[in-house]
């Protein structure tokens, strides 16, 4: 029998392992951290749960609905949640999307987008994300929302970011009709955990597997493709397949192939309060230069066991690039004194515009810094990725997951990358 090995323990890893043993094909999965879960894990503090910031559930395809609700017999542990989300555009929270809700910001900024709308170039050729917006919305719905919120969230020139991650994640409308704003979306509904956090569902199906299959807190170091090989530390594992779920960046690193793929960290701040604020939110963008964040939700939103009786938990998203030497820290209000000075900003701004009460009511502060977040879609993404991943399924070698196959989508699209991925294994052996 062929040696199947799978890089990553995450949702997308874990899915590649279940339905291969679902199929009796044997395997073996490498993971760094202590735990299965990857980005999908949720961490207990203090009576707190969090995320590695909002993990939501949209789902499309039934087989993946079948197989998360009946097979992982899930049904009884998720709820089906209607999106009530918000932008904060000048001191004022109006209603997602912008570009359907352009009635509720001043009427000089209502203008310049209506008129920038009617007026604006249906012919552009779209080569760019800023083409793309200013064929689709016109640049001043640009101006006002699209242009500065993706400044924030890719830290890149829009001019060099490519449109095609747009697709179902940023409704196209026309803005004369008028429409039912709560169905716009792919997240128009999303599922979630009733009593818990996201990590629910990579446990459930980490519960399924051979645990003897599973090995922990193993870096990978060098993979020699030629002699298809894998190296940690002081083992060595031969494959005939591997199954990559990893970041695709670090694969070609380890596999000394050199490449221009670039990827955004995400600072994620989790925060716990006394207090109840922008009650049934579930989270708001903020597209405004003067604040670093792009993004804030409230976990305390999705289900009220994420926090204790009496307050909420919130998670905020500030994007950075480069390597840095933030590390998962926890502040307790005992400790407050050592909040780092960017953090104390971000908290002067959510207590300005209301999201946390006060200083006082902070009772817990988690610093998670997201090395691997955003995958850059610049100009050369996808002839840049196809190149590698190409090549790499030459040599037996498939990189999938939103990591591994570099792309901006979901996690039931992950499920059913997975599920593809051995179908088509099981052809070859």
């Amino acid at each position: 029998m062929k040696k199947i090995f799978i890089l990553g323990a995450g949702l997308t890893g874990l899915s590649t392992a279940y339905f291969l043993q679902k199929s009796n094909i044997p395997y073996t999965i490498i993971e760094k951290e202590k735990e299965t879960g990857g980005l999908c894990r949720t961490i207990d503090i203090q009576n707190y749960k969090f995320d590695f910031t909002g993990h939501l559930l949209h789902l499309r395809n039934q087989g993946i609905k079948n197989f998360i609700f009946k097979d992982l017999d899930l049904e009884d542990e998720f709820q089906k949640l209607r999106r009530n989300s918000k932008i904060y555009y000048k001191d004022k929270l109006i209603d997602y999307p912008f570009q359907a809700n352009v009635d509720q910001i001043p009427k000089k900024d209502k203008e310049e987008c209506m008129d920038r709308y009617l007026n604006r170039n249906r012919n552009t050729k779209i080569k760019t994300f800023k083409d793309w917006v200013n064929k689709y919305f016109g640049d001043g719905i640009g101006k006002h929302f699209f242009y500065p919120y993706n400044e924030k969230l890719w830290l890149s020139d829009l001019n060099n970011l490519s449109p095609d991650w747009t697709g179902r994640f940023i409704p196209k409308i026309n803005i004369n009709n008028k429409i039912d704003i709560s169905d716009i979306g792919y997240n128009a509904y999303f599922y979630y955990p009733k009593n818990t956090g996201i990590k629910i569902l990579p446990d459930r199906i980490s519960n399924t597997l051979k645990k003897d299959n599973i090995i922990l807190d193993k870096n990978i170091g060098k993979i020699d493709i030629s002699k298809k090989t894998v190296y940690s530390g002081n083992d060595i594992f031969k494959y005939n397949i591997l199954i990559n779920t990893i970041p695709l960046n670090n694969l070609l690193d380890n596999a000394n192939i050199t490449h221009k793929l670039r990827i955004n960290s995400v600072l994620n701040i989790n925060i716990g309060f006394k207090g109840k604020t922008n009650s049934n939110i579930h989270w708001i963008y903020f597209p405004e230069k003067k604040y670093s964040f792009y993004r804030v939700g409230y976990y305390s939103h999705f289900n009220n066991n994420m926090s204790n009786n009496g307050f909420d938990s919130i998670y905020i998203e500030i994007s950075y690039t480069g390597n840095s030497d933030i590390k998962q820290t926890v502040i307790n209000s005992q400790n407050f004194k050592s909040i780092p000075q960017n953090i104390k900003q971000i908290i002067e701004n959510l207590i300005e515009i209301k999201i946390i009460p006060s200083i006082e009511s902070i009772d817990i502060i988690h610093i998670n810094p997201i090395h691997s977040a955003y995958v850059l879609y610049d100009l050369n993404w996808k002839d840049e990725k196809n190149k590698y991943l190409s090549h790499l399924e030459k040599n037996n070698i498939y990189s999938i997951g939103r990591y591994g196959n570099w792309v901006y989508n979901s996690m039931e699209d992950n499920i059913l990358k997975a599920w593809e991925t051995v179908e088509k294994i099981k052809k070859t052996l």
